[in-house]
């Protein structure tokens, strides 16, 4: 099985010289056995995002812009 790309956490903190910095983490969340998960992102961005398997890997169903990079 696979999985391209999964973000798990993100800082910018230690890019930044002053100002507010974005970070955000991730939960995994079983889904459907063998069909489906969930990632739940908490932090700057506030979103589940579902994968689904399409053939022999899991494809992201509804990914936020700012996990789209």
């Amino acid at each position: 099985m696979r999985i391209d790309q999964i973000p798990t956490s993100y800082s910018d903190g230690g890019a930044r010289e002053k100002g507010e910095t974005k970070s955000m983490e991730e939960v995994l969340i079983p889904g459907h056995k063998g069909k489906s998960m969930r990632v739940r992102y908490t932090g700057d961005m506030d979103a589940t995002v579902v994968y689904a398997k399409v053939g022999e890997s899991y494809d992201p169903v509804n990914l936020p812009e700012l996990l789209s990079c």
